[in-house]
Order: C-alpha cells, then structure tokens, then sequence
C-alpha cells in the first residue's frame, strides 16, 4: 500500500521537531556563557573588542568592515583584511536588541548558538543523507553539539570562537559531499557554498574540513567513478571563488604585519603528546590526552557492534570514520613528529589537537550508526546509547562549573575594562601608539603650521590644516596598502610614509589653509576578490539551473523516513 500525504508531512514534523530539539540543545550550552559564567579567557578579549567596532559599522552601511580605525589607540587595525568576519556577522544582528558596547559578550554568545544549531541542522543533514531514522540521526547530532572538544575547550576554555564556528560548517561539506556522490539535485551548488562559507568562518577549520570532505569524495569515488571526483574539485574550485575576498587578502597581504609566521606557541611540533617537552599551556596537554583517550576508545566501542553485524549496509562507512578517529589520535601525539616536519599545508593548523573537529564529527557518525545497528538486533538496548546525551551533558556542564570556581579566584578583568584596552591582537599592530600625542596637536611632523579639525571615519580621514610653510601632516593612521590623500578636492595621490618606528600614513600639504581628504582605498586585490566571488555565485545558480533541468533528482526511499 502507498503511502499517503499525511505520512510524509508526519516525517517533514518528526525532521522539524528534531532540528528544534538540537537548536534548544546548543542553547542549553551557550546559556552559562549568557548568564555570565564565560571568562575573558584565551581569544575571548580580541573577539569582544572587535565586535565592539564591527557591529555598529555593519549597521552604519558598511557591510564587511575590513579596517578598525579607532583600534590600537585610534592609528587603525587591518584586522579584517585577514580574519573571517562571520562570527562577528553573527554578533552584529543582534545590535538593535543589545545595542550598548558592553553587552558585546552576549552577542558573540548568540552568534555562537545560531552557528552551533546551524552545526547541529547540518550534521542531522549529514546522517539522513546516509539513510538514518531521523531519531537516530537526532542522536548523532546531539553528541556532535555535547562534545566536550566543542562545547566546553573551544568555547569556555579557549575562547576559540572561529574555529568552533568553522567546525560547525563541516558536516555541511560532508552532507553536500554526499548530495554529490547520490547525483541529488543541489550537490553542487551546496557544496560549493559549504566550502566558501566556511572560508568566512576559519581558515585553519576551513583546510582540515576540505581535506575531511575530499577524503571522503575519493574513497566514494573509488575505484572507477572519476566524474564524481571531477565534481568535487569543480565545486571546491566555485567555493574558493565565494571565499576569495577572504582568503585572498589574507595571503596576499600577509607580508604587510611583519610578524613571523610561526612562532614557539604555534609550531605543531611543540604540541605533540609523548614527546617528553614539557607544553607551554599544560591546561591543553590535558584537554588532548584525555580526548585522544576518551574519543579513540568510544570509537572503538562504537564500532565493535557495527562489525558484528551480518548484513550492515553501513560497515564501510563506520571504518572509514574509525580510522579518521585513530588518525586524529595519531597526528597528536609524537609518533607524527615526522609528518608535521613535512610542511605540507596541513601544518598551517598551528595545533594538531584543532583536528579534534574531525574527531567530534565522526564520533557522531559512529553513535548513529551503532545505534542503527544495535536497534535492528535489539530495539531496547539500544536506548542505552542515548544515556550519552544527559552524560556529556553533565560532564560539560560540569567543566564549565570548575571554569567558573577558577575564574572565580581569580583577578581578571571585566567587560569595560576590556573595551577600554585600545590594542589589538599583536600581529595587527602595525607600529608603536602609545603615548603618541593627538591627532590636532601631533599631526604637524615637518613645518610650521596647525590641524584645526580633525574627522576620523571608516577608511577615511578629513582635516583641516592652516601651513605657514610647506608642511607633512600625519594622518594619524598606520601606513597601509591603498591609503591615498589629496589637498582642497584635487587628485588622489599615495601618501608619504613617515620614518619608523611611528608607521603613520603622511601626507605633504603645500603654505595656506587646505582641506586634507585621506581614504584607503579598495585594494585591486580586494576588487578582484569580490569579483571573483560574484562569478562563484553565478555559477553555483547556474549549477542549480542546470541541475534541474538535466540532474537525476535524488528521491528517498520512503521506507528510510518512518
């Protein structure tokens, strides 16, 4: 017998109210962090400064701020030009409710909740793509959510918060990744956004979720199916064009902070377990041998009643997600000292335990998968895999009460002390700025003469100068790339630079009273990037138009959506 339309709006509900559940979970866990229990730890005093002067940009028209100008004591930060801004896309929608700059906290926390239910959706997505009662794929889902490496160390610990943002995005990658390999219409153009979305989120999550998904396009591929691969590379190629404005300026860029590149804290060879070196953060060497412990013994729980199984049709894929799992364990601990000796551009992650995220997905899989099976031999039992949900939970919860305890004893700095610190993080601080005199008072550098006004905007600088003489005027800004100035309307020209250590952009002004402009101007590399990623966009709905008119549309089996 058919199954009619009541069966199938019953399943549409049963996804929806699983989706819901999740959303809620992730909430449960951002709430000690909204109720005040998130210390100014680790990133987290960057990321409030930073949200402090996103989010009234964003509001006042300027849709991607990439320069802070009132940073480092008002001389200007390129924060933006490198770091993804999507986690302070987040905080910025809540600026109409949470307007004043100390409540900055709360909108990150909220940014945090919609991109960790997002991670949630996108996992559920993930696990149904392989065929999973959606109650079972809810299961799954919600150990991705409660696992400790994202739902207490990234968050409440290391305030690491672009890379639980960028780990949320990488079941989406590997969903549409599964889109692809079953020819379903929109496999592509998911994929594609997946890989540029989560180039906006965090670089570093960014690389190890694409190695993740390509990994596992090339065993779906393997060994004849060479279109599929094709695909893959095509709608990654499309993804890097909608994260070009991104990564683009940050490579292209990055000579400009005269920082180097990796240094004593971020050489994967310093944090490698056994290797007998005592770490510079003993609180992470903890965090990793009991994860490395904990996840590589679940796993292999988890797939010893997936092995017994006579007719699994899921086998291949739960050894594929224990053997990433072993590899995470691997690649943490010394016995891989040879491999992060190589360069190859996973050493760019700076710490081998960020490839934890690999660790929280796949243990997800492999939850739903057991339970699958377990449920075919043996419905009640099990129900005992769902005891993971409150146990994780208490387990989380109880992390974050020792954090509290901890903080607690401690001296540290609140919200608007914070805010009132005027530095960034030290690789965008492009020269010294403390003690450096006023912008009116300080700006003549050579000459006679006087700043009788001075107007400090986004990428923009406007003054008015009296000169008995030739005079330079400092823009009292830090010298960076596209800077231009002109006197009394006339034409753009570079600025000067005036002599280290004071880094400031400069223009001259000739002997009267002129009207000084200085902008910093969209790079050619920032055009080219936004034009680059407007192209990915028209191919991804070209893709989708495609798609439909000549695609095989994947259709579910209803069997699989009781």
């Amino acid at each position: 017998m058919g199954q009619g339309p009541g069966y199938t709006q019953g399943c549409a509900l049963g996804r929806t109210r699983a989706c819901l559940a999740l959303c809620a979970l992730a909430f449960v866990m951002t709430l000690p962090a909204l109720c005040g229990v998130w210390g100014m730890v680790g990133d987290a005093a960057v990321h409030l400064r930073w949200q402090a002067q996103f989010a009234p940009l964003v509001w006042r028209g300027e849709p991607f701020p990439r320069w802070l100008p009132t940073m480092n004591g008002a001389m200007g930060s390129p924060s933006f030009f490198y770091y993804p801004p999507l986690l302070q896309w987040g905080g910025a929608l809540f600026l109409p409710i949470l307007p004043d700059p100390t409540q900055a906290p709360q909108r990150l926390v909220l940014s945090v909740w919609l991109i960790a239910s997002l991670g949630a959706v996108g996992c559920f997505g993930w696990l149904r793509a392989h065929r999973l009662e959606a109650r079972l794929a809810a299961l799954g889902a919600a150990v991705f959510v409660l696992w400790p490496y994202r739902a207490f160390f990234d968050f409440y610990q290391r305030a690491a918060l672009a890379e639980l943002a960028g780990i949320s995005l990488m079941p989406w990658l590997l969903m549409f990744a599964t889109w692809l390999r079953d020819r379903r219409r929109g496999g592509f153009a998911g994929y594609a956004l997946s890989v540029g979305t989560i180039l906006y989120c965090h670089v570093p999550s960014a690389l190890i979720g694409l190695l993740l998904s390509s990994a596992w396009l090339a065993i779906a591929a393997w060994p004849r199916d060479a279109r599929l691969l094709a695909r893959g590379v095509g709608a990654s190629l499309v993804g890097l064009m909608i994260g070009a404005p991104c990564v683009a300026t940050a490579l292209g860029l990055l000579g400009l902070l005269h920082t180097p590149e990796f240094s004593e804290r971020n050489n994967p060879l310093n944090w490698l377990l056994f290797s007998g070196r005592p770490w510079v953060d003993p609180a992470m060497y903890q965090m990793t041998i009991v994860l490395v412990l904990l996840g590589t013994g679940l796993g292999v729980l988890l797939y010893v009643p997936v092995a017994r199984a006579t007719a699994s049709k899921h086998r291949r894929e739960a050894a594929i997600l224990l053997g990433a799992c072993i590899l995470v364990a691997v690649l943490n601990t010394e016995a891989s000292r040879w491999f992060w000796r190589l360069q190859t551009p996973l050493s760019r992650i700076q710490f081998p335990f960020r490839l934890f995220g690999v660790q929280t997905i796949v243990l997800a899989g492999l939850v739903a998968i057991a339970a699958t099976e377990i449920a075919k031999r043996k419905p009640r039992s099990a129900w005992l895999l769902w005891g993971l949900i409150p146990a994780l939970l208490l387990v989380d919860l109880g992390l974050v009460g020792v954090q509290a305890l901890r903080q607690a004893s401690k001296d540290l700095p609140g919200i608007a002390e914070i805010l009132a610190e005027p530095g960034d993080s030290s690789e965008y601080v492009l020269g010294p700025y403390l003690g450096l005199p006023g912008p009116i008072d300080g700006a003549i550098l050579r000459g006679a003469g006087e700043v009788r006004s001075y107007r400090l905007g986004y990428r923009n600088v406007r003054m008015i100068v009296d000169a008995r003489s030739p005079v330079v005027v400092a823009l009292h800004q830090f010298s960076f790339t596209g800077w231009s100035c002109r006197t009394d309307g006339g034409p753009w020209i570079e600025p000067a630079h005036s002599p280290r250590p004071s880094a400031m952009a400069t223009c001259t002004v000739p002997e009267g009273r002129h009207r000084v402009e200085a902008r910093l101007e969209a790079t050619g590399l920032e055009r080219a990037a936004w034009l680059a990623a407007m192209a990915g966009l028209v191919l991804v709905i070209a893709g989708l138009v495609l798609g439909r008119r000549h695609g095989a549309r994947h259709r579910w089996d209803r069997a699989t959506l009781a």
